[in-house]
Formats: C-alpha cells, structure tokens, sequence
C-alpha cells in the first residue's frame, strides 16, 4: 500500500517532538480567547448571526435588537442575505452546538490547529528539510497577525484555516 509507505516516510522525516512543543506553546497563546469579553463590533455581529441560526431566522441580521434599535446601519446590515461571507458564521454555528457556550473558542482553536498542521505538511509535501519544517511550524505558532485573530472572535481564524 503505497499511502502507508508515504505515512511512515512522513513520520520518520519530520521532528515530532519539537512540532508538537510549538504547537502545544502556540496554543497557549491563544488561551485568552476563552477568558477575555468579547464585545468589538464584528464580534457581537457574528454572535447575533449565529443566534439567528440556531433559531431558524437565517442568515441575516434582520429582526435583532442591532438593526431595530439602530445600533447598526439597517442599509448594510438589514438585508435578507448578510454581507459577511457564511462559512466561518457557520463554522461558529457549528460549534456552539457541539461545545455551548465554548463553541466560538474551541472554533477558534480548531482553525488554529488546521492551520498549524496544514504548513507543516505543505513544508513536507514540498521536500523542504526537517528544520525548514520546524521553522513552517515556528512561524505558524507564533505569527503575531494570527494569534491575535485567533484570540477574538473573528471571521480571520477560520479564513486563516482554509
């Protein structure tokens, strides 16, 4: 089976132990998402989208104390289809539902995981040596631009992911 060939050659290239000391301190980075209050605008917009989804309103703001008491522009953000792309709203749907009121951290630490493996395995997959391959997953863990997206509540994580 050739796949496993590949598995096992990757497995043997790659310096696991110092990948996953990056990874395990680039999570603690990131730990503060679960502890600080998230209120910046885009925040609470995509808190309110994802409770419109969890009661059947779609994806829209319309109808939420945002738009009826003024507090965001009904013009940009009153239509039926919302502006935001819905795939990272969706990721956070998706979340909340498995993990409650956890669902947007763990949302967040999930892109930052699949992002982090993800370089990894491009770094492999592009035959770059095994400290080219720590240094893709040193810069992954510690990139300042993406911890900070990974510590709110933001569409940037998800984005960032895929």
């Amino acid at each position: 089976m050739p796949w496993r060939c590949a598995i096992n050659r990757f497995f043997k290239a790659v310096p696991w132990k110092i990948l996953l000391l990056l990874f395990v301190l680039g999570i603690f980075l990131r730990v503060p998402v679960f502890f600080d209050h998230h209120d910046e605008g885009d925040e609470i917009i995509y808190s309110f989208l994802v409770a419109q989804l969890e009661q059947g309103n779609g994806y829209t703001l319309q109808d939420t104390d945002l738009i009826e008491y003024g507090i965001l522009d009904k013009q940009t953000y009153g239509r039926k289809l919302f502006f935001h792309p819905p795939g990272g709203v969706g990721l956070f749907w998706l979340f909340e539902s498995i993990f409650g009121s956890n669902g947007f951290p763990m949302a967040q630490m999930f892109s930052y995981s699949l992002f982090f493996w993800s370089m990894v395995a491009a770094a492999y997959l592009l035959g770059i040596a095994p400290m080219g391959i720590v240094l893709a997953g040193l810069l992954s863990a510690f990139n300042p631009i993406i911890v900070h997206v990974n510590t709110h509540y933001w569409l940037d994580g998800p984005l960032v992911a895929f």
